[in-house]
């Protein structure tokens, strides 16, 4: 007999779901909810498929990215969002994205975001840009776990390797500091699984190119070994 697994979280939203039905409104069930999501979200990010938990049969790491992207913009009600992973320097790339309008840029430049701070819209900087580009109302950094830390690596001490950012809600209220602790918590689960996703990707381009290396010293090793053979063979005529 095959047994379906339900969800970790599936437990916790119903007992939140109950309160919800009886009346119940009250902080704490906001905070239920928050964790039920810091749990989901943790869950998605680490499930199999992701290049920080390979495994057969999972899902790929954009969908993965992409349900754990809608699982924060479900939490806070947000109509769209996305998440941007560094490329090279203070570029970022889009990899999940949500209700962006049509014509947003792919990449963008982000170079003053402060870790363990959240950008609104508004506060002026260098991100204003790339927060009007992509019609976004915050952007939350998401550093490496030894961010700071001494003997940091120089990578990890470049700054945020993502970059997770929401539009306006749908209820219309503003992100206020409680949103902001939220999106802090939400990104150090996140950073983990997304840096280990990165050096896995660093890992196969670097084995890429050490196949071709290997490819190419085989073809000259066969070149050299014909032009010996040939030298021989002129050897012995003469």
């Amino acid at each position: 007999m095959t047994v379906a697994h339900q969800p970790v979280v599936f437990t916790y939203q119903q007992a939140l779901d109950e309160f919800r039905r009886a009346g119940e409104a009250s902080p704490l069930l906001k905070r239920m909810s928050e964790l039920i999501s810091l749990l989901d979200l943790t869950t998605t990010l680490n499930s199999p498929g992701h290049p920080a938990n390979p495994g057969a049969g999972g899902l790929s790491r954009d969908e993965i990215l992409d349900a754990a992207l809608l699982i924060v913009m479900g939490e806070l009600s947000a109509s769209r969002g996305c998440l941007l992973v560094r490329s090279a320097g203070n570029s970022y790339d889009l990899v999940a994205a949500r209700g962006l309008e049509s014509g947003a840029p792919a990449r963008i430049d982000v170079a003053d975001l402060e870790a363990g701070a959240v950008a609104r819209r508004g506060d002026g900087g260098l991100h204003a840009g790339a927060l009007g580009a992509l019609g976004l109302d915050v952007l939350c950094p998401v550093v490496p776990a030894d961010h700071g830390r001494p003997g940091t690596s120089a990578d990890a001490a470049a700054g945020p390797i993502a970059l997770l950012g929401l539009g306006p809600r749908t209820d219309g209220r503003v992100y206020g500091r409680e949103e902001a602790g939220f999106l802090l918590s939400v990104a150090a689960c996140a950073a983990a699984p997304i840096e280990n996703g990165l050096i896995h990707d660093e890992l196969q381009k670097v084995n890429q190119r050490l196949s071709v290396k290997v490819f190419q010293l085989h073809g000259l090793f066969d070149i050299s070994r014909e032009l010996t053979a040939s030298f021989d063979e002129e050897s012995i005529t003469n």
